[in-house]
């Protein structure tokens, strides 16, 4: 099942206490103070990964610990630092406080981390105090606590192209045409039921990665057919590819004007992004049809993605679009 938002709760790690001890040993008198610090409590650390797919890892479990620092010792010796907890996320993961609703942070390469608990700092021990006027400290210090939090972690799929259509407007097998990605493809509608993501070669230097995202239909804003739960994913896609029925008893014109409501319910800032149209060719065009296309204020091809090669030069204008070109 794919999972794209959790809420966990995230406790950083105690620091340790200081502590209070003085040097005793033979022939030295007066050895003074020697208590050692306490040692830092641990972080709770997210930590992006390429092997994960989605958040469902995580979502088993409610709360995360990081460890507590140990206490320190004599003979100056600090105590032990907390082990830090790491959370390992897919990348594209943004972190949201739940209480302030303030934004973490967001991890957008392999290998990014992110600290969403600090760990306390641990107590100092008497050698902290020694001074002039206090020779004989026997004071310490106890460590502060760890930080505690309710976080909410957003997976927001890094694409550059998503494809945006009606149910049963052939997005998937436009998918593969573009990707080779094995998605489910039948004559029903809604067959795509979670967002699959693939990889169009452009060149040995040059490609592109295309999300494949359930239909929108009209009134899913208010949860009709499968909702518009999943436009969160919009947020790094550059180039909106909007796939249009040729067999759709309504115009391309309408069909276009669906889904730009639904994706602005869906407050998708549709301003930032280019759209490209893309008619899928279920059976040849029809004199109207093509004249329909000539009226639109948008770029567009149309092509039947299971002939062979017949999308290639889509493939280019995307690319020109992203300008890998």
């Amino acid at each position: 099942m794919f999972i794209d938002k959790v809420e966990i709760t995230v406790k950083a790690g105690r620091g340790g206490e200081g502590c209070v001890s003085f040097r005793r040993e033979k022939y030295i008198p007066r050895g003074g103070p020697d208590g050692g610090n306490g040692g830092n409590g641990g972080d709770v650390v997210l930590k992006a990964r390429d092997k994960v797919p989605d958040l469902s890892s995580i979502r088993h479990k409610s709360t995360y610990k990081a460890e507590h620092g140990t206490a320190g010792r004599k003979a100056r010796k600090q105590g032990r630092g907390g082990k830090d907890c790491v959370i390992h996320v897919p990348i594209g993961t943004i972190a949201w406080d739940e209480e302030t609703e303030e934004l973490l942070g967001e991890l957008v390469a392999h290998g990014d981390k992110l600290v969403v608990a600090q760990g306390g700092r641990g107590g100092d021990g008497n050698v902290r105090f020694a001074s002039p006027t206090n020779r004989v400290p026997q004071q310490c210090t106890p460590g502060t606590p760890g930080q505690e939090r309710r976080i909410i972690l957003e997976y927001s799929i890094p694409a550059d192209v998503a494809l945006i259509g009606l149910p049963n407007s052939g997005k998937s097998t436009m998918m593969q045409a573009l990707t080779n990605a094995k998605s489910t493809i039948a004559e029903y509608e809604f067959t795509t039921t979670e967002p699959y993501i693939g990889v169009c070669e452009v060149s040995p230097y040059a490609r592109f990665t295309v999300l494949d995202l359930p239909a929108l239909c009209a009134g899913a804003a208010d949860g009709q057919g499968l909702g518009n739960w999943f436009l969160r994913h919009m947020h790094r896609v550059v180039v909106f590819l909007f796939v249009l029925d040729c067999a759709s008893a309504d115009s391309f014109a309408k069909q276009i004007d669906i889904l730009k409501q639904e994706l602005g319910q869906g407050e998708v800032d549709l301003q930032e992004k280019k759209i490209l149209v893309a008619v899928n060719e279920k059976k040849h065009l029809t004199k109207s049809q093509t004249e329909q296309l000539g009226k639109l204020t948008l770029p567009w091809a149309s092509l039947n993605p299971t002939k062979k090669d017949a999308a290639q030069p889509l493939i280019n204008q995307i690319a020109a679009l992203l300008e890998l070109l």
